[in-house]
């Protein structure tokens, strides 16, 4: 039995993918989701369990294993669960980064971030901290491309440093990073200074959650995601702890919402830290802000 424009997903059916992906992306598109032919191509992938594209002029058979992956697949997709979750992995930096209910979904913004970390460290053998580390891609980033820096990355939740510790290892800098549960950097040693710190605090205000999308709002940590009303609570904490682990002449790289660059600066000041470069994302928006400590 052969794909026709009737019979859609069934188990045991063979013919053409172009049936298939065009019904898959259909559903989507009916369900608002972005990008539905791209996402229509992905799912099938994963219910294959292939890493290849399907292309539609591929003959596809789906079994009943299969056809149960994809019926689930689709269903979560159209509840706006990101391809990156149902896959339970991101791509970031050209690396690949396994994520959990406790990280946040690394974003292109975030890059900005790895980038200027990057042509700071240069080929200095820094020690640098990643406060917050999530997945660990930002320090896991750095360290890929900074071969003689090494790191600990701090995050609260046990979930998120077991799998950025997994993560490092997948990417082959584990022999040059440490991951600890701490509260901030509760977990150092009081004398631990570090060349660079990164952070990615929970900059959104807690009355913005409304216009998040729901790829955002339902499948991101709460945690990871919202700073008080005002979206500054974890930037009145933490950039006091910055700056104290932080040798003098020391570079803080924090992720900053849009519009925040102004009373971030102002907090990093009560705390000696100097402000030495703003560096926006693809879409013109100030991102990243770049401090020193004096």
């Amino acid at each position: 039995m052969a794909w026709h424009k009737q019979a859609m997903i069934e188990v045991g059916r063979t013919g053409e993918a172009r049936f298939l992906l065009n019904d898959l992306a259909k559903q989507l598109s009916d369900a608002q989701i972005e990008s539905p032919r791209r996402d229509a191509n992905l799912l099938l992938q994963m219910a294959l369990e292939t890493d290849e594209p399907v292309l539609m002029h591929h003959e596809v058979t789906l079994d009943e294993s299969a056809h149960q992956r994809l019926i689930t697949l689709i269903e979560e997709r159209k509840k706006g669960c990101p391809i990156s979750r149902l896959r339970g992995s991101r791509e970031f930096y050209s690396l690949t980064f396994a994520l959990n209910d406790a990280t946040l979904d690394p974003r292109p913004d975030s890059e900005t971030l790895v980038d200027e970390a990057i042509k700071a460290c240069a080929d200095k053998s820094w020690h640098i901290a990643d406060f917050g580390t999530g997945s660990g891609c930002l320090l896991i980033s750095v360290l890929k491309h900074c071969q003689n820096a090494t790191g600990v990355g701090l995050d609260i939740a046990p979930q998120s440093i077991a799998l950025a510790a997994r993560n490092a290892t997948d990417n082959d800098v584990a022999d040059r990073s440490t991951f600890l549960i701490s509260d901030w950097d509760e977990a150092l040693v009081s004398d631990q200074r570090f060349d660079m710190i990164l952070s990615n605090p929970p900059y959104i205000a807690s009355g913005d959650e409304a216009s998040l999308s729901p790829e955002v709002r339902l499948y991101d940590p709460p945690a990871a995601l919202y700073g008080g009303e005002s979206g500054l609570e974890a930037y009145q904490r933490v950039m006091g702890l910055i700056a104290n682990r932080l040798v003098k002449g020391g570079i803080a790289l924090v992720e900053i919402g849009q519009g925040q660059e102004a009373d971030v600066t102002k907090i990093a000041a009560q705390s000696a830290l100097r402000p030495n470069g703003q560096f926006s994302d693809l879409a013109g928006i100030i991102r990243v802000l770049k401090f020193v400590k004096a």
